[in-house]
């Protein structure tokens, strides 16, 4: 049976806490600041709107994936814990399956546009 990288002893959950609490911090600052303050004086420059929504949306997922921390440090069920096992043990697989989607929609786009 592969080790996990995650177990439930109170070290690692409260190092995840304190993991999450800094990814947290800075996050979700940003995301009260966005929030917060008039935008009506804002650029009305299209790519700097999409570049600011993208970046927001970019920083609301680490403020997310700080939140999950938490909850994952308070109270991680076993399935969890299977799950995150067989994810860490499959990982370079899906990675190799994400590459060939890729390259196959490389494929199809050069052939639909270019031959």
């Amino acid at each position: 049976m592969p080790v996990s990288m995650f177990n439930r002893t109170i070290q690692d959950r409260c190092f995840a806490v304190f993991l999450s609490a800094v990814l947290m911090i800075p996050t979700g600052g940003g995301l009260w600041l966005y929030y917060t303050i008039d935008h009506s004086g804002d650029s009305k420059d299209l790519l700097s709107r999409l570049l600011l929504h993208v970046g927001m949306g970019i920083v609301t997922a680490a403020f997310l994936c700080g939140v999950l921390g938490v909850v994952w440090a308070v109270s991680l069920p076993a399935w969890i814990d299977r799950v995150i096992r067989f994810v860490v043990d499959h990982f370079v697989k899906a990675l190799a399956i994400f590459l060939c989607v890729i390259l196959a929609m490389f494929a199809f786009t050069w052939f639909g546009l270019y031959q």
